[in-house]
């Protein structure tokens, strides 16, 4: 009986270890992932048969010094590893002397200091197998620093400044060559001739401006240019950091906002030249008609941004504004509300909310013109070369807000006004505390990303007020009809830097000579179409959303905690109060790939195959890649 029942215990056992390999099989020809309910439990399965390292983060340390050029182009990628929920550390000179050499150990400097930094301990660093980033060029006068990154003969600066940027090896889907003749970029850069080692993604003129370089068990980057001083360079300066770890990940947002500035607004009256028809019939019949039919075809979620008159006068009170605007908030209003979306304020009227207080910059210009006068607005000595008009006093702010207000609760009375658009991108600190004192359900103000802190423009970051808690900054990356590639170039860097698209199409753009440039509707809406297909084709995984909507995603996104953790053939991402579905962007180095498809977790999906791009949609919390050995 003993030996009956140890037999029948035997093939038990055999069974199960059958199982067992049945369902190792079948595990090791997919991607998969392991809920990870506890630190201690992040060992997992891999299927590669070398030699498992020890698991690690990512770690990124940024060094300054107190120039402004090092600062600025610091300061750039501090925000684009925040955008990309990147964790980094500041380090010290004193530091370098005790860094760790790893293959995700990646040392960032920026500036000409080289005589400031302990070259032995940062080739130490890298010939062991760290990694180094130079933000920004160096003087390049002292042959050892060469010798690190693949220079093999300077030949000091190129005297002039130079424009444009040349894409020679791909980094990210999107970005688009830029010839002399466009000024969006402007170099200061040396001119250098570099190793055969050396791989070159980018020039300007045929000089190398970004490349990477192999050395000792480590890998250098080098920026040779002081470019990565300028906001719409974020996303390439990430970019350019993804391709030095063996892999490296990347989260985004995915938000794409629409929309329409000054709308629904009172009827211009205009005849609009080169079209035959006066404004009112121009965009019912015209404009209006192209919008829906791009809303259709792009899955569009489209914001409108109001005003209450085009007039500059304020003394129309309630009841005025109420009865000028009863075709526009009826017709088109309540049609953008049906179709899904919502309305924001522009404004009472187009004037920026700056009262003499402010002393902002644009209404310092002291440019008489007897033709702007107005009593109503305030002192007549403040004129600027937009005509603009400073209001004299908070108070007639907060009387015009709040008739501006009412006008809109008459016609969508369970609405109330949440987002404010700054007219011109123009605002003043107690015009903000004057528009939040009468309206305030608002809690987004949607201004510029791109533009010099030094100018007149309102420039944000996304992120909280620093003084109003509740209100969150949401600006906006592009303008227009995107036809133009400083325009395309501009959209790609922040959506390769935290895949945010946000656009402001404005209906009198037809009839601007400056925005239209010469142009008829039929050229220049081929270029907002245009537009869209570029952005559907290259960057399908961004979520159209209103602003309330995006404020909501992005405020989640950025409060949520994950934890990258990388092995030699692994990577596993965990989080918390992440994103349903979350985005990340993955960038894995030659030699190994990442299985395509449809998978338990999500979606993993090539973006760029030249520069071993993936998109992951995470659809769990936790989840582990596994990487694959390429077949030669």
């Amino acid at each position: 009986m003993r030996n009956i029942r140890s037999t029948f215990a035997a093939i038990i056992l055999v069974l199960l270890l059958s199982v067992v390999v049945l369902q190792w099989g079948r595990l090791s020809a997919i991607h998969t992932w392991f809920p990870m309910t506890a630190p201690e439990n992040r060992h997992f399965l891999t299927m590669s048969t070398n030699e498992i390292t020890r698991e690690t983060n990512l770690k990124i340390s940024l060094l300054e010094n107190n120039s402004v050029d090092s600062q600025d182009a610091i300061d750039n990628i501090r925000y684009a590893l925040r955008y990309a929920k990147i964790p980094f550390e500041e380090v010290d000179k004193e530091d370098l002397n005790s860094l760790e050499p790893d293959p995700f150990h990646v040392l960032v400097v920026a500036g000409e200091h080289t005589s400031e930094w302990p070259y032995e301990s940062i080739e130490a660093f890298v010939n062991k197998g760290g990694r180094l980033m130079v933000a920004l060029r160096h003087g390049g006068s002292d042959p050892k620093w060469n010798d690190l990154t693949g220079i093999e003969e300077t030949n000091d600066f190129v005297s002039d400044t130079v424009h444009g940027l040349t894409i020679e090896k791909p980094v990210f889907p999107g970005y688009n060559d830029l010839s002399g003749e466009h000024k969006l970029l402007s170099h200061s850069v040396l001119d250098v001739e570099l190793s055969k080692s050396a791989v070159v993604y980018l020039t300007v003129k045929h000089i190398p401006v970004m490349w990477t370089y192999p050395h000792g068990k480590g890998k250098v980057g080098f920026w040779n240019t002081t470019v990565t001083k300028e906001k719409g360079m974020r996303g390439l300066l990430l970019q350019s950091l993804s391709l030095l770890p063996p892999s490296f990940v990347m989260h985004q947002s995915g938000i794409k906002v629409t929309y329409l500035d000054d709308f629904p607004s009172p009827i211009k009256d205009e005849f609009v030249h080169g079209e035959g028809m006066g404004y009112g019939a121009f965009l019912k019949d015209v404009w209006w008609d192209r919008i829906k039919k791009l809303q259709k075809d792009y899955n569009l979620s489209l914001t409108g941004a109001f005003i209450g008159t085009y007039q500059d006068k304020t003394d129309l009170n309630t009841e005025e504004l109420i009865k000028r605007q009863k075709y526009p908030m009826l017709y088109y209003g309540r049609q953008l509300e049906n179709s899904g979306g919502e309305i924001a304020l522009h404004g009472y009227n187009h004037q920026p909310l700056v009262v003499k207080e402010d002393n902002h910059p644009l209404y310092r210009k002291k440019e008489f013109n007897p033709y702007l006068l107005s009593v109503e607005v305030g002192p007549t000595h403040f004129y600027n070369p937009y005509g603009y008009k400073i209001w004299k006093s908070e108070s007639f702010i907060k009387r015009t807000l709040k008739d501006t207000n009412q006008l809109f609760q008459y016609y969508f009375p369970k609405e109330k006004i949440q987002t404010y658009v700054p007219p011109s991108n123009i605002l003043g600190k107690r015009g903000l505390d004057a528009l939040l004192e009468s309206i305030p359900s608002l809690n987004v103000l949607a201004s510029l990303y791109f533009g010099e802190k030094e100018d007149e423009s309102f420039i944000q970051e996304y992120e909280f007020d620093h003084k109003y808690s509740d209100l969150y900054h949401f600006p906006r990356t592009a303008s227009g009809h995107g036809d133009s590639p400083e325009d395309l170039f501009l959209i790609t860097d922040a959506i390769a830097n935290q895949g945010v698209f946000s656009h402001f199409i404005h209906p009198d753009d037809r009839t601007d000579p400056e925005r239209a440039q010469g142009r008829n509707w039929e050229e220049m809406s081929e270029g907002l179409e245009g537009m869209y297909q570029f952005i559907s084709k290259n960057f399908p995984y961004l979520e159209s959303l209103t602003q309330q909507e995006a404020r909501e995603k992005m405020i989640t996104y950025q409060q949520s905690k994950i934890d990258v953790r990388y092995q030699e053939d692994s990577i596993t991402i965990s989080g918390e109060d992440m994103l349903d579905p979350s985005v990340a962007l993955v960038r894995i180095q030659p030699g190994k790939h990442l299985e395509t498809g449809e998978f338990s977790f999500g979606e993993v999906e090539v973006m760029q195959a030249s520069s071993g791009l993936y998109i992951v949609t995470l659809r769990k919390p936790s989840v582990t890649l596994l990487l694959k050995e390429d077949v030669s």
